[in-house]
């Protein structure tokens, strides 16, 4: 499983996060992330915003609609898996 590495701004830490799945709808590209591997941990999604330099640049959903409809294509990839969203 991938794993990726935020900056927090509000922490001043990196974050490791693993990479779950990925998307792409309506053109923008999302990844859906947990901190660690269980069944219990809590999942993020985010959406690529654009690239500085040759890493590529999240920020957390917050639309409640998006979110919703994310969810749903993100369990539609994961039914065949021991992940839920």
């Amino acid at each position: 499983m991938d794993k990726i590495t935020f900056w927090d701004d509000e922490t001043n830490e990196e974050v490791s996060l693993y990479v779950i799945e990925e998307t792409t709808l309506c053109e923008r590209h999302y990844l859906l992330v947990q901190e660690e591997l269980s069944d219990e941990a809590e999942g993020y999604v985010f959406e690529e915003v654009g690239q500085d330099t040759e890493e590529a640049v999240y920020i957390p959903v917050e639309d409640d609609d998006t979110l919703e409809t994310l969810a749903k294509l993100f369990s539609e990839l994961l039914e065949d898996t021991d992940v839920s969203v």
